[in-house]
């Protein structure tokens, strides 16, 4: 199987206007890999959205003191994140499944095998992880980088749930879903400095596109 990604714009039946309005109103939903660097995007209908900033403490608690005394150590982010992939007709139909195989293939890292030489011979050794299946996620102005890029992290796993109430389309033994639900849970890593400095002031890279990307200058 070949792995090509899929794009909005690849998406040749646009009977329903949906093609049109991702594409306008920027409702595209993207994954890119970051070892393939191949992209999957889905249009935007949106079931569920948190983002999720959880600061992490050290405590301690001191004899006589009412309060524990607290040491900072990290912040982190997590956006979880549900939608609907809806098909208009079979073509479609077919263009998600592909799409949902291509998603799931970038939860797998990347190998590479070395070389050793023994008594003048070389050989190939056993394959080793090389790259960890990172990953871009973007969707409108509400999940994206500083910099326009999708936010960089690992995804715990795909849940995909063909809707079995709306059915599938045949084609010969082939059943392609109508419907897919799916979601997922996004670990954010952050690729610069976050805080303020002495000054009290934003020493990340953009304060007007925190933590959203764009659309709060």
């Amino acid at each position: 199987m070949t792995f090509k990604g899929r794009m909005i714009s690849e998406i040749t039946d646009n009977t329903d206007g949906t093609n049109n309005y991702a594409t306008n109103t920027n409702s595209i939903i993207t994954f890119e890999s970051t070892i393939t660097k191949l992209q999957v995007q889905f249009k935007g209908f949106i079931t569920e959205m948190s983002d999720n900033f959880q600061s992490s403490w050290e405590t301690e608690e001191v004899y006589g003191r009412m309060d524990p005394i607290g040491t900072f150590k990290s912040t982190k982010r997590a956006i979880t994140l549900g939608w609907t992939i809806p098909a208009a007709s079979i073509e479609e139909a077919k263009s998600n499944f592909g799409a949902v195989k291509e998603l799931t293939a970038m939860l797998y890292p990347g190998y590479s095998a070395g070389q050793v030489t023994v008594s003048g011979e070389s050989f190939t050794t056993a394959n080793s992880i090389s790259k960890p299946p990172l990953i871009r996620l973007s969707y409108a102005n509400l999940i994206k980088a500083a910099n326009g890029e999708g936010l960089l992290g690992w995804v715990d796993g795909f849940n995909v749930q063909p809707n079995l109430e709306i059915g599938f389309f045949i084609e010969g033994t082939n059943q392609f879903p109508k419907v897919y639900t799916m979601n997922c849970n996004f670990n954010v890593l952050h690729e610069h400095n976050l805080g303020w400095n002495s000054e009290g002031t934003w020493i990340g890279s953009n304060a007007a596109k925190f933590p959203f990307g764009e659309g709060n200058e």
